[in-house]
């Protein structure tokens, strides 16, 4: 999951454990399957910066959880 990467780790999206209303949110932000994402800052709670192709993305734990990353 997305929320278990450390400050500086990099992931491909490779599923989003949720409804399409999550789906469509976060594709709106630019996140889908196939991205690839770097943690900026993850605190351990509260909210997590991640870099998503040169644009910074907050969001919030929960979302992150149900984000399926494998770690490049």
């Amino acid at each position: 999951m997305l929320s278990m990467l450390k400050n500086g780790e990099r992931g491909k999206v490779t599923e989003i454990l949720s409804g399409s209303d999550l789906v469509k949110r976060l594709a709106a932000m630019g996140i889908v399957v196939g991205s690839c994402l770097s943690v900026v800052s993850n605190p351990n709670r509260g909210p997590l910066l991640v870099d998503s192709d040169g644009k910074r993305v907050a969001m919030g734990r929960g979302m992150a959880e149900k984000i399926a990353i494998e770690v490049v």
